[in-house]
C-alpha cells in the first residue's frame, strides 16, 4: 500500500506541494464555495494507475498571504486502495490541519490567513508532517480496512452525494462511492434525521404551497367569474340607465300630452257648451219656422176660404157641376190639399153649404182665421229680423226643414184623402 501526501491551495496564487503527476485535477478545486470544510472522496486513474483521493478542503473565510479573499486550502491523501474507516481518516485530516495551522496558517479573527507565499518555504516541516501522517495511518489501520480498487468504483452516473459525518459507515460510503462516483462528507451537512425532518417539513410546505396554489387558482377563477359578473352588471346598469332615460323622456312626453289633452278637453267642453247653445238656438229657430209655416198655411187657407165665400152667392141656384167649375178651390195655392179629390167629393153636397147654419159657422171661422193671420204676420216680421241674425244657422237647418216640410205635406195629403169619409158621416 502506498500513501501520497499533497498540499494545494492559494497562499499567493495557486500552489502545489507533493506528487505533481495530477496537478490539473487539483487545479479544479480553485473555485468559490460556501462550505466551510468537507471531505471529498473519489477514485481516479492517473498514468495507468488507480488511486482513491481523500481531499480535505477549507474554503470559507480563507485569505491569501497578500490579504486577498477567496483563497482555499486543500489537503489530499492519495491511496492505491480504498480505505474504509471514514471516521478515522476524517480525524487524521483534522490532526494535519491543526499542525499546519501554526506552521503555514494563522487565525485572523473569524478568518484563516496564509503565513507563507509558497509551500516550498516550509519544505522541511511539511516533509516531517508527511512522515507522521504515514506512521499514524499504519498504526491505526490494518489490512481489513482496505479494499482493492477495480472498475466498480468508476460509476457512469458521475454524480456527487453529500453525507453527514456521523451518518457515514464503511458500507454505506463504499456503496455510494461505487454508485455515484463521488461522496462529500462534512460535519456541517445535515444528518439523516435532519434530512428526514427537513424532507417532512418540505413536504408539508410543498403540500401547503400546493393547496395554496389550488386555493389561489380557485380564487383566480372566482375573480374571473366575479369580473365577468361585474362586467355584465355594469352593462346591465348601463342598459337600465338608458331605459331610465328613455322612460323619463316618455314620462315628459306623456306629461306634455296630458297637458295637451287637458287643454283639448277644455276646448272640447267650451265647444260643447257653444254647440249646446247653438242647438238651443237652432231648436228655437225650428219652432219659430214651424210656427211661421203653420201661419203661412193658415193665411193661404183664409185666402182660399174668402174667395170661396165671395164666389158662393153668385153660384146659388146653379147645378153642382157649375159650382165645381167656378169654385175657388180650383185656384187654391195651398199645395197641401188634393184639388181633384176634393172637387169630386164636393159634388152633390152643395145643398149642405147653402144652409144658413153652415154660413154662420163659416163667418165665425173666417174671423178667427183673420185674427190668427194678423198674429202670424207679426211673427213673420220678427222672424225675418232674426233670420238676418242667424243666416248661417238657417243654412244648416235648411235641409232638415225641407225634410220636415215634405213630411208634413205628405201628412196633409193623407188628411185630405180622409176628408170625404168624414163628410159622409
Amino acid at each position: 500500500m502506498t500513501v501520497d501526501f499533497i498540499l494545494h491551495g492559494v497562499p499567493n496564487g495557486q500552489d502545489f506541494w507533493g506528487a505533481s503527476d495530477d496537478n490539473h485535477y487539483f487545479s479544479t478545486f480553485y473555485v468559490q464555495k460556501n462550505e466551510k470544510e468537507y471531505l471529498s472522496i473519489e477514485a481516479r486513474k492517473v498514468s495507468g494507475k488507480t488511486y482513491c483521493y481523500y481531499n480535505y478542503l477549507k474554503y470559507n473565510n480563507v485569505i491569501a498571504a497578500d490579504g486577498r479573499a477567496g483563497a482555499y486550502l486543500g489537503i489530499t491523501l492519495r491511496f492505491d486502495a480504498y480505505y474504509k474507516d471514514i471516521l478515522n481518516i476524517y480525524q487524521i485530516f483534522e490532526v494535519i490541519y491543526n499542525n499546519l495551522l501554526n506552521l503555514i496558517l494563522e487565525k485572523n479573527g473569524e478568518n484563516v490567513k496564509f503565513k507563507i507565499p509558497k509551500f516550498e518555504v516550509a519544505e522541511r516541516e511539511l516533509t516531517e508532517i508527511k512522515k507522521k501522517v504515514v506512521s499514524l495511518i499504519q498504526l491505526s489501520a490494518n489490512a481489513q480496512d482496505f479494499t482493492a480498487l477495480n472498475d466498480s468504483f468508476f460509476s457512469v452516473e458521475n454524480k456527487t452525494v453529500q453525507a453527514f459525518l456521523l451518518d457515514c459507515t464503511p458500507e454505506n460510503v463504499l456503496q455510494a462511492l461505487k454508485k455515484y462516483g463521488k461522496v462529500d462528507i462534512s460535519k456541517c451537512y445535515p444528518s439523516n434525521n435532519e434530512v428526514k425532518k427537513i424532507s417532512i417539513i418540505e413536504e408539508r410546505y410543498a403540500s401547503a404551497i400546493s393547496q395554496k396554489d389550488r386555493d389561489l387558482s380557485e380564487k383566480n377563477i372566482n375573480i374571473k367569474k366575479l369580473t365577468e359578473e361585474c362586467s355584465n352588471l355594469k352593462n346591465e346598469i348601463e342598459r337600465l340607465g338608458n331605459l331610465n332615460v328613455e322612460k323619463e323622456t316618455i314620462i315628459k312626453d306623456n306629461e306634455a300630452s296630458i297637458k295637451q289633452v287637458e287643454e283639448l278637453r277644455f276646448s272640447v267642453e267650451k265647444l260643447k257648451s257653444g254647440m249646446e247653445a247653438k242647438d238651443r238656438e237652432i231648436s228655437q229657430l225650428k219652432n219659430e219656422l214651424n210656427r211661421c209655416k203653420d201661419s203661412r198655411k193658415q193665411t193661404d187657407m183664409v185666402k182660399g176660404t174668402k174667395k170661396t165665400l165671395k164666389d158662393q152667392p153668385n153660384q146659388a141656384g146653379r147645378q153642382p157641376s157649375q159650382f165645381h167649375k167656378n169654385s175657388s178651390f180650383d185656384s187654391c195655392e195651398d199645395t197641401s190639399f188634393d184639388n181633384a179629390n176634393f172637387t169630386e167629393n164636393v159634388r152633390g153636397r152643395v145643398s149642405f153649404f147653402e144652409k144658413p147654419v153652415f154660413q154662420i159657422i163659416i163667418i165665425v171661422f173666417l174671423s178667427l182665421i183673420l185674427c190668427v193671420s194678423l198674429f202670424c204676420a207679426c211673427q213673420v216680421a220678427m222672424l225675418n229680423n232674426k233670420k238676418e241674425m242667424s243666416e248661417n244657422s238657417f243654412d244648416v237647418l235648411k235641409d232638415e226643414v225641407l225634410v220636415e216640410k215634405n213630411t208634413k205635406k205628405e201628412q196633409t195629403n193623407a188628411n185630405q184623402r180622409d176628408i170625404p169619409e168624414d163628410v159622409d158621416e
